[in-house]
């Protein structure tokens, strides 16, 4: 497989050691950095700041700049960034241990020291653009790929797969559970003690962004949850965790039915929506006959949620943790926009009906391929026959125990041993392994053109809010 140039793949990228003058801040924040590519541990989001190790940054932090912006809205934005420096310290931290470079007064005191000995006026003024621009996050195509594989005719034949294969999934989708697969195939599970809540709302800050306290968050996870129906005809179907043993090979355990969850913020019609995120996981994509170029280690669905002020969802979509199959089910009100549906890869979009506003959706997986085939509404009880779920932090995917780094990722993001054979014919799109598992805020979710799962204005710019706002 060819391979990005490691300076373009690394996801602690920082620059130059702070000097002697320097705060503690910097200094430990850097050397932190510095021990987890030694100890090669990555995380790809938040992402660190090159120049600036102190601080985070993802899709939709960097897509947020504004020339008009108030100093007020800066100093905002740069708090974000703060907050993102911190939550990424606190998982190095853990996933490296306790050394020298980052342990004892230095590392308990190192998030208040970044609050208060760093300087902002710079940063607010004359270090503005050059914070800004060191801010973005590049996306995961390599266009070098693109030229040396002759994209303009070898995208041909891909425009023709992805034609027929959104025809089929098009066909497949149903909103009827009878529909789908016989009774006695499907398997029902949930997060265990899911509640119902009453749409929360909370303050906004100068730029518009919110984020409900933990306990109101793990309660919206609870009530929100989607039913998974899926077809069980082996135990790849059977929903797990992912783990790797200590001689790096990939690990599965399906006796633990787990998902894992994470709040995101994106643009939308005017504001900033609140999205909840749920991943399952399945131990393989098995082999569909002699030839599967599809078929691999570790398979998923990644269902998310975007919610409107009123804490009820605009609208769903779904991706494999490939990057695959990137689905959309908007609710009535949100429409499609036409220059999205004739761009070079139009985005799958399946209407739902209004009762899937307020009552909880039962997600259908398809046995082996674990292609979401349909959205239901999951009301007619069946809760007799629901299987519990524990709901499970996504940073928990970090760790093998409590404390012990898991490695699951490469510093690329990609999950190392579920290549599948498809990357040898779809390199040429200039996506990084095709087909392989890979860590959140790297999933590019489209071979024609480019599209990420979490650029911050994705639905801006394949939506639109018709009529009153919702």
């Amino acid at each position: 497989m060819l391979l990005i140039p490691a300076a373009l793949l690394l996801t602690a990228c920082v620059s130059q050691r702070p000097g002697p003058t320097s705060s503690a801040c910097e200094r430990a924040s850097f050397d932190l950095e510095l021990l987890a590519e030694q100890q090669a541990v990555y995380v790809s989001e938040p992402r660190s700041v090159a120049g600036y190790p102190y601080l985070g940054t993802n899709r939709f932090l960097a897509s947020l700049p504004n020339a008009q912006w108030s100093m007020q809205q800066r100093s905002a934005w740069v708090q974000r960034l703060f907050d993102a420096g911190e939550e990424r310290r606190a998982i190095l931290h853990r996933l490296t241990k306790d050394d020298s470079a980052v342990s004892g007064d230095s590392q308990r005191n190192l998030a208040t020291d970044c609050e208060t000995a760093i300087d902002r006026g710079p940063l607010l003024g004359p270090k503005w653009a050059d914070l800004v621009s060191a801010a973005q996050v590049p996306d995961d195509y390599s266009g070098w790929w693109r030229a040396v594989g002759l994209y303009p005719v070898t995208n041909l034949p891909v425009r023709s797969g992805v034609k027929r294969l959104q025809a089929e999934l098009y066909d497949a989708f149903t909103t009827q559970v009878g529909a789908f697969a016989s009774q006695s195939q499907l398997a029902y599970y949930r997060l265990a003690d899911t509640e119902n809540t009453e749409p929360q709302s909370s303050r906004r800050d100068a730029l518009g962004l919110r984020l409900p306290d933990d306990s109101t968050l793990e309660a919206m996870f609870s009530a929100y949850s989607p039913v998974w129906a899926i077809e069980q005809l082996g135990d790849y179907d059977k929903p797990g965790v992912p783990s790797r043993t200590i001689e790096g090979d990939l690990g599965f355990d399906d006796s633990r039915p787990s998902v894992y969850s994470y709040a995101s913020l994106t643009q939308f019609a005017g504001a900033v929506r609140l999205q909840l995120n749920y991943l399952i996981w399945f131990e393989a994509r098995p082999a569909d006959g002699t030839f599967d170029i599809l078929a691999g280690k570790l398979d998923g669905v990644h269902w998310r949620v975007t919610l409107g002020d009123d804490g009820r969802p605009l609208i769903f979509d779904s991706v494999h943790p490939c990057g695959c199959y990137h689905s959309f089910y908007p609710l009535p009100g949100i429409a499609v926009r036409a220059s999205a549906m004739e761009s070079p890869e139009p985005p799958l979009v399946h209407p739902l009906a209004e009762p899937l506003r307020t009552n909880p959706p039962m997600v259908l997986i398809e046995s082996g391929s674990h292609y979401v085939r349909g959205v239901a509404d999951a009301t007619p009880g069946r809760n007799d026959t629901l299987q519990p779920m524990q709901l499970l932090g996504y940073e928990s995917l970090y760790f093998s125990t409590e404390d012990s780094p898991s490695r699951l990722f490469d510093k690329r993001g990609i999950i190392r041993g579920t290549e599948r054979l498809e990357r040898f014919s779809l390199w040429p799109m200039g996506v990084l392994s095709p087909g392989a598992m890979r860590e959140r805020g790297r999933h590019a979710t489209a071979f024609l053109g480019r599209r990420h799962f979490d650029a911050g204005d994705l639905l801006d710019q394949l939506f639109y809010l018709e009529g009153a706002q919702l």
